[in-house]
């Protein structure tokens, strides 16, 4: 009995000297838990040595978090930030310059243009789609959004929910995309017309298509792959993507200058940029099989032409925009941002 006692005992502390020499890979990231999950069941079945650890939350809170923690920096790279917002970490000088093994595979408009040196690239997009529940508009007699244009009718006044572009990416790339459309002048005068139909901005970016749905509003601005979810789940909404172009935005991946465990997470971006990665992100963001190696799919629940119409965005410029846009966008309409819950 004692000798069984010893076994025991010492493959206990063989595996608790294994979890000690695992190196901590501290990832922000903005996925959902059963993607990061997937990744890091996957990643460490080939890299045993590293420890994943994720801190989730939206790319605004991440970003800014990021930020405060400049003195005392906790995080080692980043995964799902929205390209927009990690472009002011880029310029002030916060990444590390680094090109995964497959980033010839990825198309241009998704990793850093500026290679070589790369400092990020992308590993999926969310585009727009809206939520549209025609039961509800045939009820009330209302006509579908033809163009974005639409939405400032005032036929449409009290029946429509945006994500809050302060704690959304997805309601930041709406912003951004409505003024590289428009132009400065016409684009705020369009969302103008658009506030006084919206009941209220949400902090939550899938809200407005939960809503939608469940009949509380007609029409919910929100991301593809909210929209398809939805309706794949069966909620009684129509997918509209108006006339013209589509805002998107790009989730990205960088490491950190600050990063204390360079190596590993070169290691990840190496694996996230191949195939058993972008195989698991397919599942979560069935449009971004286009960076994998590969020929690019288009979801079927999307327009056939909806690759084709995305804004074309240099990512460089929309972040140096970011901060005025963000300022103005809440002096203007920040009234209307729902309380977190």
């Amino acid at each position: 009995m004692p000798a069984a006692w010893l076994v025991a005992a010492a493959l206990s502390l063989a595996s608790c000297a294994a979890l000690a020499q695992k190196v901590p890979l501290v990832v922000y990231t903005s996925f959902a838990d059963a993607q990061t999950r997937a990744y890091k069941e996957a990643f460490e079945r080939a890299n045993p040595d590293v420890d994943i650890r994720w801190t989730n939350g939206n790319s605004p809170a991440l970003t800014a978090r990021l930020v405060a923690e400049r003195a005392a920096p906790k995080a080692d790279m980043v995964v799902g930030v929205a390209a927009s917002l990690l472009m002011p970490l880029d310029a002030d000088n916060m990444l590390l310059p680094f090109a995964p093994a497959n980033l010839m595979a990825i198309a241009p408009r998704f990793r850093d243009p500026r290679h070589p040196p790369t400092y990020w690239w992308g590993v999926s997009l969310s585009g727009a789609a809206i939520c549209f529940n025609a039961e509800e508009a045939k009820k009330q007699k209302l006509p579908k959004p033809a163009t974005w244009r639409d939405l400032a009718k005032p036929v449409y006044k009290g029946k429509i929910a945006m994500p809050s572009p302060q704690t959304s990416a997805v309601g930041s790339f709406y912003v951004s995309g409505w003024l590289k459309m428009y132009g400065e002048a016409a684009g705020w005068k369009f969302m103008d017309g658009l506030n006084d139909n919206v009941t209220g901005y949400t902090t939550q970016a899938d809200t407005p298509c939960q809503r939608a749905a469940a009949g509380e509003i007609v029409i919910g601005l929100s991301s593809d792959g909210a929209a398809q979810r939805a309706k794949i789940a069966g909620a009684p909404i129509e997918i509209v993507v108006p006339a013209g172009d589509v805002p998107w935005d790009l989730w990205t991946v960088a490491i950190l200058k600050s990063s204390t465990h360079v190596e590993p997470a070169q290691r990840l971006g190496d694996w996230l940029s191949g195939k058993d990665a972008m195989e698991i992100t397919a599942r979560y963001y069935p449009l971004l099989s286009e960076p994998a190696p590969g020929p690019a799919t288009t979801p079927s629940l999307l327009p056939a032409d909806y690759d084709k119409r995305l804004l074309k965005y240099d990512f460089l410029t929309v972040g140096k925009a970011h901060d005025a846009m963000q300022a103005e966008w809440k002096k203007r309409y920040g009234a209307k941002v729902e309380p977190v819950k």
